[in-house]
């Protein structure tokens, strides 16, 4: 295994986006049509008379590290969302809604904003 060396940064820069109606969308939609085609279909109880249902739930958590709720949450929430935990959810749901040019561009203005105000 080889071990990195971690340099302190100098400057830390951090990055929340606010997703559009059309983006949450987007995601939604791709995690609903892997949710559907993975989860497997339920059988008919096997006891008779018994009133115990078994239901399916389906998790990426393999590959996000997330439970169904949390990503539910996410998609359905108004409050903006981690640029690290976005860009995993692009991947795991193999869909884009933002992309590393636009993450720039804002950057970018956001700085040359900060220094026309000085």
């Amino acid at each position: 295994m080889t071990t990195k060396t971690l340099t302190p940064l100098n400057y830390l820069i951090s990055c929340r986006v606010r997703l559009s109606e059309e983006q949450r969308t987007t995601l939604r939609t791709a995690y609903n049509e892997i949710k559907q085609t993975a989860t497997p279909a339920t059988h008919p109880n096997v006891m008779p008379g018994s009133s115990i249902k078994v239901g399916t739930n389906y998790s990426i958590n393999t590959q996000l590290g997330l439970a169904d709720i949390t990503i539910s949450d996410l998609l359905n929430s108004r409050d903006s969302v981690s640029l690290g935990v976005l860009l995993n959810l692009q991947k795991a749901l193999g869909v884009e809604v933002v992309t590393k040019k636009e993450i720039l561009d804002a950057s970018k203005s956001y700085v040359d904003y900060v220094w026309e105000q000085v």
